[in-house]
């Protein structure tokens, strides 16, 4: 059974699953609980606390914020005395085998907002949960004595690794770890260049154990086609003796140990969450909830974690979050430090696509990220007014403008002729449909896209905005004249008479009809490129073909290209990526041209609501408080990809402020 409790006061949700699916292994492996510390480390795993991803564990640590991200501790094994029976509680999977079954004891898992589990074995209820230190690598995990008749003997074997989130390790030379012990604190080493991990406890000992447990089995990356098998060290076990209403705090952490911090860090931590997720009503609460997850800090300023578990900080992904993110959560100095990272960070007159996980370097090889950095500064400034960041920001802004009129990396120029943003080279990918196998490009963008020219139009409106904003008069004249030539352009080129929508791109003249939704983007920005009843006919066109419960299709199932569902191995899943599969955050630009071409009546407002209904549902069926990456485009429509997702949390979140309840600021620049 599962049970969602809202607080009638505070609208703080609680996810609660009952034994029907926690002792159910197949529907509790599902489910995913994920805690995030604001510097790219993390920790996750399964309800039934058994591990079914290399990113799974209690501590991957950002050793390089918010790169680095390196797995310390994988799983705790745990066993329960009580009288003379003795019940291990964890489980985990090995080729053709489960031990534990621990799940068999798990009578309650719940978000509360930690992950807390209940285990009931032998007359006795012990609860577990767990707590991820914001600001630092530490992660502490609180047991606690519920019901007994005779004392409980917990013993917890501490399992550690040390390897890059994204591979997998087994028993092997480079691993000599080394413990030093005293008491209730132990030094784990896994080489001379690792850096330690402290496990350290309130009451209870250490005793070292210093043996390997083998053959892990992650079936989650068996079905992504990957390897899927690895040990783990444990190096030390912890006991304690605990009474009826006794408990036990049990950190581990990459910092000097603060044993002192373990008494209270569980209220304040809850009270911390608990005030992120204060909304009017349960829906809104989760989504301001799952917002913190990928806003990270990169050195001095602010970066955003694309999607956990594997993705780094992305610029698109950054660019089209941070108003869901930061502007209508109020997080305004923490959207200023992204948006100054970012423009410091520019060179070619584009911003990273992202930032490499392992030294942190700038990739540039992306053209919408500054197209959406551009539509982010505009959102920024509609929300706080704040003319001296954009006085900032400007030359920069003016000098991308340039290179990109004039030519920059990877073939990248305006088209002489109609002022239109052209992509010669057809062996890149520099949309956000970039998927590539081998020389491949599964959905080629090269020529004029749809999204880029509609983006490229509303950066010069928007630039021209900004210069009359700081009395540069020049400027906005000549950015006026630049976005009306652009906008006669792009109705010419991209409009699509005999479908009524418009072309996805246009090369050599000749306009691509395939059915994608990159063109609700055009429907949806702040200026307008279309007329209303153009905007009205894509609204329609999407609407009829692409639109699903859980999110937009990337291409018409009429398509002979059109693949239904995302699985399988690498291969398998780039030739489905952008072909088919259905993604949440579209529904962001969709609802809002929706409301738009309705002029924001109540009607549509309501509708809206609705479209959104099955996102509520699903953040109780995957990534619990979290909206997943992607969907199969075909019925049942499983939930594919990352199981947290930056930009599906933002746009979901920000439609739901700006469309649905009709919060958004008025923007200074139009009005």
């Amino acid at each position: 059974m599962l049970i969602i409790i809202a607080c009638l006061d505070e609208y703080s949700p609680m996810i609660r699953f009952k034994s029907d699916v926690t002792t159910d292994l197949t529907r509790a492996s599902g489910l995913e609980w994920l805690l995030s510390n604001g510097l790219g480390g993390y920790a996750s795993s399964t309800i039934a606390g058994m591990n079914t991803r290399r990113y799974h564990g209690l501590l991957i640590a950002a050793l390089k914020p918010p790169g680095g991200r390196t797995l310390l501790l994988h799983n705790v094994e745990e066993t329960a005395s009580v009288g003379s029976d003795e019940f291990r509680l964890s489980t985990n999977a090995y080729p053709g085998t489960l031990y534990p079954t621990g799940f068999r004891y798990l009578e309650e898992f719940r978000l509360d907002p930690l992950p807390v589990f209940r285990f009931s074995a032998g007359g006795a209820v012990l609860e577990k949960e767990v707590c991820l230190l914001q600001g630092e690598n530490t992660v502490v995990l609180q047991y606690r004595v519920l019901e007994t008749a005779t004392p409980v003997r917990l013993g917890v074997d501490l399992l550690v690794n040390y390897r890059s989130h994204d591979s997998l390790t087994d028993e092997n030379a480079s691993l000599k770890f080394s413990t030093e012990s005293t008491g209730r604190l132990v030094k784990i080493t896994a080489n001379e260049e690792a850096v330690p991990l402290y496990a350290y406890a309130d009451k209870g000992a250490f005793t070292s154990t210093g043996y390997w447990y083998r053959n892990f089995v992650y079936d989650r990356e068996r079905e992504r086609g990957y390897d899927f098998q690895e040990d783990a060290y444990s190096p030390s076990r912890f006991s304690v003796e605990l009474a009826k209403g006794d408990s036990v705090n049990l950190a581990a952490s990459i910092h000097t140990p603060r044993p002192e911090m373990l008494e209270t860090i569980f209220a304040e931590e809850r009270r911390r969450r608990d005030a992120i997720g204060e909304a009017e009503d349960e829906f809104f609460s989760s989504l301001l909830t799952a917002t913190e997850a990928f806003i990270v800090r990169r050195g001095e300023g602010k970066s955003c974690i694309a999607g956990y578990h594997w993705f780094a900080d992305w610029g698109r992904d950054a660019m089209i979050s941070l108003p869901g993110l930061m502007l209508v959560t109020g997080r305004f100095r923490e959207a200023e430090l992204l948006l100054k990272t970012f423009a410091k960070n520019m060179k070619y007159g584009l911003i990273p696509n992202y930032f490499s996980e392992s030294d942190g370097s700038p990739q540039y090889n992306s053209l919408d990220a500054t197209l959406w950095f551009f539509h982010a500064c505009r959102k920024y400034y509609q929300y706080t007014k704040d003319a001296p960041t954009i006085k900032v920001l400007y030359a920069t802004l003016k000098r991308s403008t340039e290179s990109l009129m004039h030519g920059t990396i990877l073939t990248i120029k305006a088209d002489d002729a109609d002022l239109l943003l052209n992509i010669e080279r057809s062996d890149v990918q520099l949309t956000w449909m970039d998927a590539k196998v081998d020389d491949f490009c599964v959905t080629p963008r090269n020529g004029k896209p749809v999204e880029i020219n509609a983006l490229w139009h509303c950066a010069l409106d928007t630039m021209s905005g900004f210069a009359g904003l700081i009395g540069e008069t020049n400027d906005q004249a000549d950015f006026n004249q630049l976005a009306t030539r652009v906008k006669e352009s792009f109705g010419q080129t991209f409009w699509n008479s005999a479908a009524q929508c418009l072309f996805d791109r246009v090369v050599s003249s000749e306009g691509d009809a395939s059915m994608r939704p990159n063109q609700i983007i055009a429907a949806a920005l702040p200026v307008r490129v279309l007329g209303h009843r153009e905007e009205e006919a894509v609204v329609r066109a999407v609407q009829r073909e692409l639109l699903t419960p859980y999110g937009i299709r990337t291409l018409s199932p009429s398509h002979p290209n059109y693949k239904g569902r995302y699985e399988g191995d690498q291969r398998s899943r780039d030739l489905a990526y952008h072909q088919g599969s259905a993604w949440p955050w579209l529904l962001g630009p969709f609802i809002k041209a929706y409301v738009r071409v309705s002029d924001g009546h109540p009607q549509a407002r309501s509708e809206a609501a609705q479209l959104l209904q099955p996102i509520r549902s699903h953040l109780t069926e995957a990534g619990l408080g979290y909206v997943s990456e992607l969907f199969d485009g075909d019925i049942p429509q499983q939930p594919r990809g990352c199981i947290a997702q930056a930009w599906s949390v933002a746009e979901v979140l920000r439609a739901y402020y700006e469309d649905v309840l009709g919060r958004e600021p008025e923007d200074p620049l139009t009005s």
